[in-house]
């Protein structure tokens, strides 16, 4: 999104057309009556995809992938957990494994962000297809679309994995059937994830870079490895999975243009992550110093993951006992904030902290120089980070290759 400036003005594009043609189906319903009427343009068809990638870090205090409430819904791994109590209480529901809370705040940054991703994924899907019909360049109108494919198979993976069986929703719109849908079996969502991620595989060109943040064919069969590593465990066990997870994974690997990165620190460097080898597909964010007033940025990577010594909301911090386990060297010491570093001294250890736990501190680059005098860095480091977010690296397909290979 860096590297995208109009992003803001293309999503708004997209999604005001979207809300006046749901108003217009409502009077006079029309099958495909959107992509008839908005995609007249290979530039149209970009600005819905864009709006389908933009779902990914919009609203990023809340719901996107760059905000703490998204992952609260993960605080059942043991690695970090929240507050009790407070403005922060609906955070614990992942720790307590309460996939349905009463509360918006985590349901948003689950139900919510998956299916805003499936419809505007729909949409620029039905529009492609429309245009297809009247006559534009398949192979071109494909490769755009074999994003769009990416994005919803993603969005069905991330949901399937959170709440089991899933309406399957094909159309871009919440309509009176998709009020009506039932859940289907996790097997049906597999089988839909698989198909989309076919399509994507079949038509994003396996030779041509993709722009830093957008998809591509490697991406895809990053996503595939994970995802035939899940089948091939709970619920499915369909074991014969373990050998499509091998060979997407030896396939990345072995063709790939990726390399790893040596130093674990250089990883999370913002300076890095446009020329980083190891990332196959990142979430770009953008800092309001490099994109004032676009909220692209993620309080995930500073404010909510810092303590309130440092001036955070500390929304997020780490359980002790994975701190506790964790193997000692520069992986933890870069990755955990155990310590405050104090200009008058001396320095306050986490066991000091107001919560008395270590922070998550990978992701400080650009906002927190945790080796620095804290007291100068008490607002002023901002909540908004515009560090990249790295969904797919490779040294995680060397762990899907392992695990596939033993099984």
């Amino acid at each position: 999104m860096k590297q995208n400036p109009i992003i803001i003005s293309l999503f708004t594009l997209s999604i005001l057309f979207m809300v006046s043609c749901n108003d217009f189906l409502e009077e006079e319903p029309q099958d495909r009556i959107v992509a008839e009427n908005f995609f007249v343009s290979e530039e149209a068809l970009g600005a819905a995809l864009t709006a389908a990638y933009r779902q990914l870090v919009n609203d990023q205090w809340n719901r996107g992938l760059g905000s703490a409430r998204l992952r609260a819904n993960f605080c059942g791994a043991d690695d970090w957990t929240s507050q009790p109590g407070g403005n922060k209480g609906a955070f614990r529901d992942g720790d307590q494994l309460n996939i349905f809370p009463t509360t918006v705040e985590t349901s948003n940054a689950g139900w919510g962000l998956g299916y805003d991703v499936i419809l505007q994924a729909n949409f620029t899907i039905q529009g492609g297809e429309q245009m297809i019909d009247n006559g534009f360049d398949a192979d071109e109108v494909n490769a755009t679309l074999g994003e769009a494919y990416f994005l919803r198979a993603w969005a069905y993976f991330y949901l399937v994995r959170l709440y089991g069986g899933l309406p399957i929703v094909l159309d871009p719109f919440f309509t009176e059937e998709n009020r009506q849908l039932g859940r289907s079996p996790e097997s049906e969502v597999y089988d839909r994830i698989l198909e989309d991620l076919t399509f994507a595989l079949d038509h994003l060109p396996p030779a041509t870079p993709a722009e830093n943040g957008r998809a591509s064919f490697w991406a895809a069969k990053a996503l595939r490895a994970q995802v035939y590593l899940t089948m091939a465990s709970w619920p499915l066990k369909e074991a014969g999975r373990f050998e499509d997870a091998l060979n997407d994974a030896e396939d990345i690997i072995n063709e790939g243009p990726f390399s790893l990165v040596p130093s674990f620190p250089a990883l999370f460097a913002i300076e890095n992550e446009d020329t980083n080898t190891e990332y196959i597909w990142q979430l770009n964010f953008c800092s309001d110093i490099q994109c004032p007033g676009e909220q692209l940025f993620t309080p995930f990577a500073s404010q909510t993951t810092k303590p309130a010594e440092l001036g955070g909301f500390q929304d997020l911090f780490i359980e002790k006992a994975f701190f506790n386990r964790f193997p000692e060297g520069e992986r933890k010491d870069f990755t955990f904030l155990t310590e405050l570093i104090s200009a008058n001294g001396p320095n306050i250890p986490w066991q000091e902290f107001i919560w008395k736990r270590p922070f998550l501190s990978k992701f400080y680059s650009g906002t927190v120089d945790k080796n620095a005098p804290f007291e100068a860095q008490v607002g002023v480091t901002a909540q908004a980070s515009g560090i990249d977010m790295p969904m797919f690296r490779l040294a995680e397909i060397y762990l899907i290759y392992a695990e596939a290979h033993v099984m």
